[in-house]
């Protein structure tokens, strides 16, 4: 999560200690002071939504407005913070959050929230609109505007539910529970799969092949090949939703700001049952070191990498993908070009060939970057491993010399230009968008061409063809000792990258902010996915830019809210007759 959620929870949190810590209409006495040792419930939450604390998300908030250069909003927070009692009774260093059971297929919610001394939590409850009923020494009653809450008392924490049934069970500590969450991130949410009961697993996919089959069916006017493919990657997808409620342990999503480095990071993380196919697949995601992996390290504005081994769904499924993919080019031409449409068959299908093979081998590696700068233009320049590269070199040659007339092409030249022993082709289209040409700063080609193993192209204006050359050198050196590549990664410094992306008058206008806070630096964005024992991580870098850009949200939000507020207490005041004051 990003931070841009801390406004919400500093406007809710005086209303959440209001209406979870309304504990009591009657003597004033302090909740058990020590821990509880019960052990967890037969039927642990499916789901946990936790911050590890109010206190280290206020520390979040601080350092997101200290990096924006607006440290006194702090104060300006604590004086909300002050307005709301300060949430005295709430403990402000321990877990916050909301657990999920389930009831079949019925989620049943129940927050939980850290108390303290009961006199101050009534105090600041007074401050909210609610009326709390006693319904035993443990179990209240709280009528508010939306409705009724009901509190139960257990150890440290009052735990708050909208019917009482959901009360009805023994709950595990939440400080125990939510130990790992809060160890590694200042917010969380955190699926039990393991914890799913089978009859709710089965019925929970029984509803889902249901839905399904249904979107799985081809639609009116759905080109055959377009519906091959979307039903491949349907069917590996539902696979996929298949082995991860039956073979699933643990689905984890967590944001945390790191002080030391000034940065925010954000991971998803998902763990198969040890021993399962889940497992397997997730944890063999890294193969062999990527083929490109000497070009990672250039700074460029973008890089995107994938060095990922495929298990046997997943070969399967990108195999039909590429045959769906083949039969609708192939239509198309029929339709558009029938002149060159039986002549082109061979080719096309040699070039389908060897995709298929390099799907079949398991082993999907490539590279994506966009390289340069507003002054040296910028070019998209790629590569992509291949089984068999020259196989796939002459049958693209037969496929460029069959379109040199395509009407919609002002250029398709043939061997170009040659670099490294690879023969380079150059296509040109006849209508180019004005905001491509600003994009690349001129009218863009495509180079494509096939050698050393991979294929290679680029998009650029003048600067496309070295950039091109330039990937192919850097590709064949030799790579440092040391160096590895993960399944995933992706790199883009958007300092740089909000030149390319917002390229049009209106696009800057709209992206000024972002544009002004990236260009001051620290401004990278760093993806990674990486396979753990019996499962896979992604993480997420933010620099600190992010954390100044959400700042910037959070102290808009926060101003706007006070600006309002005494906007309100100017017109009361000014309704308010001079003598109602005597």
């Amino acid at each position: 999560m990003k931070p841009t959620i801390l406004p919400t929870v500093l406007r809710s949190g005086a209303l959440l200690g209001c209406l979870l810590a309304c504990l009591v209409s009657g003597p004033l006495r302090p909740l058990a002071a020590q821990e509880t040792t019960d052990p967890l419930p037969s039927d642990p939450p499916v789901m946990v939504l936790s911050a590890a604390s109010f206190e280290r998300l206020l520390a979040g908030l601080d350092l997101a407005f200290d990096s924006a250069g607006r440290p006194e909003m702090s104060d300006t927070v604590g004086g909300m913070l002050g307005r709301a009692n300060d949430l005295k009774g709430l403990n402000r260093d321990r877990p916050v959050g909301l657990m999920i059971f389930l009831n079949g297929l019925v989620p049943d919610p129940v927050g939980f929230v850290p108390v303290t001394q009961i006199d101050d939590l009534i105090k600041t409850v007074e401050l909210g609109p609610v009326k709390p009923t006693k319904i035993s020494d443990t179990r209240y009653e709280i009528a508010g505007p939306r409705g009724k809450l009901y509190i139960e008392l257990a150890g440290n924490y009052a735990f708050a539910a909208a019917s009482e049934t959901a009360l009805e069970r023994q709950f595990p500590d939440p400080t125990r529970l939510t130990a790992k969450l809060a160890n590694s991130y200042d917010i969380a949410f955190s699926v039990n799969l393991r914890s799913i009961p089978k009859s709710s697993r089965q019925l929970f996919l029984g509803v889902i092949r249901s839905r399904a089959d249904a979107d799985l069916q081809r639609r009116d006017n759905e080109p055959e090949g377009a519906y091959d493919v979307r039903r491949a990657a349907g069917e590996n997808n539902l696979r996929f939703v298949e082995e991860l409620v039956t073979q699933g342990d643990e689905l984890t999503f967590g944001w945390t700001v790191a002080a030391a480095n000034r940065q925010g990071v954000f991971e998803i993380a998902l763990q198969g049952t040890p021993g399962s196919e889940l497992a397997a697949s997730l944890s063999e995601l890294a193969g062999k070191r990527s083929h490109f992996a000497g070009s990672l390290a250039n700074g460029s504005p973008l890089t995107f990498n994938v060095s990922w081994n495929l298990d046997k769904s997943g070969r399967k499924t990108l195999v039909k993908m590429l045959e769906g993919i083949q039969k609708q080019m192939g239509l198309d031409l029929a339709r558009t070009q029938p002149e060159i449409a039986t002549t082109s068959k061979t080719p096309l299908e040699d070039l389908f060939r060897v995709f298929t093979q390099t799907a079949t081998a398991g082993h999907v590696d490539g590279l994506v970057q966009v390289v340069g700068d507003p002054s040296t233009q910028f070019a998209l320049v790629g590569g992509f491993k291949l089984a068999d590269a020259t196989a796939f070199s002459s049958a693209l040659a037969q496929m460029v010399t069959q379109v040199e007339k395509n009407p919609g092409l002002a250029a398709a030249q043939l061997n170009s230009a040659v670099h490294r022993g690879t023969a380079l082709h150059r296509f040109e289209g006849k209508s180019i968008p004005d905001e491509e040409v600003s994009r690349y700063g001129g009218r863009p080609s495509v180079y494509v061409g096939s050698g050393e193993g991979v294929l290679w192209f680029s998009v650029g204006a003048d600067n496309g063809l070295p950039a091109l050359k330039r990937l192919m050198d850097d590709t064949a050196k030799p790579v440092p000792a040391g160096v590895t590549t993960a399944p995933l990664t992706f790199v883009a410094n958007f300092g740089q990258l909000m030149d390319f992306l917002a390229v049009t008058e209106q696009g800057r206008k709209n992206a000024s902010t972002a544009i002004n806070i990236f260009k001051q630096g620290n401004d990278a964005l760093r993806v990674e996915v990486r396979p753990v024992e019996n499962g896979a991580r992604l993480r997420a870098e933010f620099n600190e830019a992010f954390l100044k850009l959400a700042a910037t949200g959070i102290i808009s939000g926060i101003e706007d809210g006070e600006r309002r507020r005494a906007e309100r207490e100017q017109r009361q005041k000014a309704q308010t007759p001079p003598d109602a004051t005597n």
